[in-house]
């Protein structure tokens, strides 16, 4: 197993890893949980990280990341949950963290 991304977000972790797989490229999202561990270990240490599960697989990987990434990805608006504070991607109405519904500030 190869890492091939680290993600300020999980949504954003997560957005690749499923990018991936759409190419046929096997990954899956490490440290997606750790972000409550900050401040006991080293903050670099706690960010998610996107993983291939075959070697072999990641120049693929790489190169369909930086596309995404240079296709705008990292400038896509976002919006902060009211209620629980986690940063959502604007084409979603509700919170992928506690469901609630994005309010009209969105």
């Amino acid at each position: 197993m190869k890492r091939v991304y680290t993600a300020d977000t999980r949504a954003l972790a997560w957005h690749i890893k499923n990018v991936l797989e759409s190419n046929t490229v096997e990954a899956e999202v490490r440290n997606d949980t750790l972000h409550s561990a900050q401040g006991g270990i080293p903050v670099n240490e706690c960010n998610p990280e996107v993983w291939v599960v075959h070697d072999s697989d990641a120049e693929t990987a790489r190169r369909l990341i930086e596309e995404q990434v240079e296709s705008g990805l990292g400038e896509e608006k976002q919006w902060q949950c009211a209620n629980c504070g986690e940063t959502n991607f604007d084409q979603f109405d509700i919170c992928w963290n506690c469901q609630s519904e994005a309010g009209p500030e969105k």
